[in-house]
């Protein structure tokens, strides 16, 4: 009985079970045509491909399967329409009308890339600042640095031409061709650094300073601060000595030639300053006749180290203890005497009808909005914006400052540190802020006459909104008739939608700054000149920070603009097959071609080298094997110039069929190192295939004519196109 009970549940069970599955292999079926359905619908629209025509179909249809994909179509055409466009009051109208649309961060940075353009149409420091300011997180940020840098040293060079007699752009070529020849020696530990210049004033004598950054050496804050490094000393310093010696012919004007030594740390964007080495003009001639050596001479230098300086906040550097702490302190002590005034009068400020006016020492007065609301409290006046709650503000601090014994570039500098570490300080503790960074501290020439200091520090704020809001402190030190005039103005930076700027308030209040005028009249700390040729440093796109760029070689021509038309390619040229030994071989960290066009190039050890059918490919040894470089040759046909400008259009095309993406052709230029023969060089800017082996490359192209052939020498890297440079300037037409 129970047996057959049993019998009759399976036949049950197995019945039911069959009869699900028919049930859902109907769904499934069901499922299918509903879609095929909707594809037939949606097919028509699809082929007109056009706005009105996907509107029409979502409005039709509002719950057909392929509303999401017609949206999509939607946001792509759109986005055509303003890139064929490409001005920036196109992209701008697309920005206000379409904020979610996706294209949003490739619209800003085709705004950016305009407005470099016009910057280098315009070429003036003015337009280059304002750019700098207004995107902070531009990937063509490190371009605007290079180009103001090299506009402000041109400024620099006319001063040091016309008043001392001294070719700067000589002196630079120097430096580079000395950093070629210690990277090809395997001295890169010491070869890879980077330079700029100014005027410097110890004690009232006057200097002229070669700063040198070395990048990643951690062996050189490994040796006592007050000993030169003998390594720089031998194959740097000593002959630079000599070189300043003959060919800077208005010597006797100064009282010396000085070199700030400065090491980059790994992993950190902190310029650590190791040491300040003042050479007496009397000594340098004395050492560069040969009669005396190299000891004589450093006894009679001056070095000043920084290691009992007293650190910004955002370094990360050990605590110093016994003896050294406490020449820190009394350091700090003596030359940070600056004390906030209080405002008793209307002579120490009065805010009226959109204008501040100081009249008592040190007199200022610049314009603010007329709608900001205006507070006065204790010793600053606080400027309120007119849009909460991200309110822009200002506010305005007058220090006296103390006496100071000592540098006084130094001092004045420390007192600059200290506020940065103040603001900082009262964002975390009285305020509670996250994330609290300094950005850069850096002199400043808009104060003309003035010794002036800016520096910027950066917060995230989630008390608004639950997505993070990022604001910045910016401020300008403006030293004059004894007191240290300081100006901050806050507010928000950009929030985090679509990861592009949005909100750009602390930029208006910079804007603000520049309405500054200075009525004293007398400078009991006078401004040293700044030759302001420090630029920002490119790393990471969330955190550009302001330390010196290598300064490459003198710029002939003006470069072209990022995404320029350089032209359709009318016919990949056809590269020439290697086919033997004589057409290429590879030996000792040496290539050499002894066929027409005969030539020989060195390259750096460890780098691997592969014959790939027409190319010679090599390789660097980072992780990402950069960078890369390959060589081979063409046959010029016809116009050799014409042929020559062909070739950024050309690499372009072939990185696009490659599968990359936003190429940008950053300049186009002839170039004249390759003993006199025609040659060009440019770089193009490109995203990479799926983002590999890095989000974004550079590459660096020199194409050289020579014997009816065309050499092309062309290299990729992360962006720092340096190390190829010296080893194409490596090449020996003339094997």
């Amino acid at each position: 009985m129970f047996k057959k009970y049993f019998s009759l549940l399976l036949i049950a069970a197995v019945c039911l079970m069959f009869q699900g599955c028919a049930a859902l292999l109907d769904s499934g079926s069901s499922e299918m045509k509903t879609t095929a359905l909707d594809r037939a619908v949606y097919e028509p629209y699809e082929k007109r491909k056009t706005i009105e025509g996907y509107e029409e179909f979502i409005a039709k249809y509002p719950y057909n399967r392929f509303v999401a994909a017609a949206r999509r179509e939607i946001e792509d055409l759109r986005f055509a329409a303003v890139k064929k466009i490409n001005t920036i009051e196109g992209y701008a109208e697309f920005i206000k009308k379409y904020p979610g649309n996706p294209h949003l961060p490739e619209v800003q940075d085709n705004i950016e890339k305009l407005e470099l353009a016009y910057c280098r149409r315009e070429n003036t420091s003015a337009c280059y600042k304002s750019f700098i300011s207004r995107h902070p997180q531009s990937m063509f940020l490190n371009e605007a640095s290079k180009d103001l840098q090299e506009i402000e040293i041109d400024q620099f060079a006319q001063v040091l031409k016309e008043n001392y007699g001294f070719d700067l752009p000589l002196y630079r070529l120097n430096l580079n061709r000395l950093k070629k020849e210690l990277i090809l020696e395997s001295k890169e530990e010491i070869g890879d650094f980077s330079f700029f210049f100014s005027f410097i004033t110890r004690e009232g004598k006057n200097y002229f300073s070669t700063h040198l950054t070395f990048n990643n050496d951690q062996e050189l804050t490994k040796i006592p601060a007050e000993v030169i490094p003998d390594e720089i000393f031998d194959d740097i310093i000593a002959g630079q000595l000599e070189y300043l010696n003959v060919k800077f012919k208005g010597k006797q004007k100064i009282n010396g030639f000085s070199f700030e030594i400065a090491s980059l740390p790994p992993n950190t964007s902190q310029v650590q300053r190791l040491m300040t080495c003042y050479f007496p003009i009397d000594g340098v001639d004395q050492f560069a006749r040969g009669r005396i050596d190299k000891e004589t001479l450093v006894k009679k230098t001056i070095v000043i180290p920084y290691s009992a300086r007293r650190p910004l906040a955002s370094q990360e550097v050990k605590p110093i203890t016994g003896q050294q702490q406490e020449e820190a302190l009394l350091k700090v002590q003596e030359v940070s005497e600056a004390v906030p005034l209080k405002w008793n009068c209307v002579e120490d400020g009065l805010a009226k009808d959109g204008k501040f006016v100081r009249t008592a020492p040190p007199a200022f007065s610049f314009e603010y909005p007329k709608p900001w609301v205006i507070d006065k409290l204790g010793d600053n006046d606080i400027f309120n914006g007119y849009n909460p709650p991200y309110t822009p503000r200002m506010n305005v601090i007058i220090m006296k400052i103390g006496k100071i014994s000592g540098n006084v570039d130094d001092a004045l500098k420390i007192i600059v540190e200290n506020c940065a570490t103040g603001v900082q300080k009262d964002l975390q503790e009285e305020y509670n802020k996250k994330d609290i960074k300094l950005l850069y501290l850096r002199p400043i020439s808009a104060y003309e006459g003035y010794l002036a200091y800016e520096f910027e520090v950066r917060f995230t704020d989630l008390q608004h909104r639950s997505k993070p809001l990022f604001f910045a402190v910016n401020a300008n030190v403006i030293f004059t008739d004894g007191y240290a005039i300081m100006i901050l103005g806050s507010g928000p930076v950009w929030e985090e939608k679509s990861g592009r700027v949005t909100l750009n308030s602390v930029d208006g209040v910079k804007e603000l700054f520049k309405t500054i005028a200075i009525l004293s009249s007398k400078l009991p700390l006078p401004a040293r000149e700044i030759s302001a040729t420090i630029a920002v440093k490119e790393e990471s796109p969330s955190a550009p920070t302001v330390e010196d760029v290598t300064l490459a070689l003198i710029q002939e021509e003006t470069a072209s603009p990022p995404g320029q038309n350089v032209g359709e390619p009318e016919a990949m040229p056809e590269l020439m097959k290697w086919s033997s030994e004589k057409d290429g071989l590879v030996k000792d960290g040496k290539f050499i071609r002894a066929t027409p066009p005969a030539f020989s190039l060195l390259f750096p050890e460890g780098w691997t080298v592969e014959r790939a059918g027409d190319k010679f490919v090599f390789k660097g040894n980072d992780s990402y094997l950069l960078p890369a470089m390959q060589i081979s040759v063409t046959k010029i046909s016809g116009d050799e110039a014409a042929y020559l400008k062909l070739f950024p259009a050309v690499i372009t095309e072939s990185l696009r069929k490659a599968g990359s993406s936003n190429t940008s052709v950053l300049y186009s230029k002839p170039s004249d190192v390759y003993e006199g023969l025609p040659a060009c060089e440019f770089e193009i800017n490109y995203k990479p295939k799926d983002g590999k082996p890095l989000p974004r490359l550079t590459t660096y192209v020199n194409v050289i004519a020579k014997d009816g052939f065309a050499i092309i020498l062309e290299g990729e890297s992360s962006g720092d196109i340096d190390r190829l440079k010296t080893i194409y300037e490596s090449i020996n037409l003339k094997p």
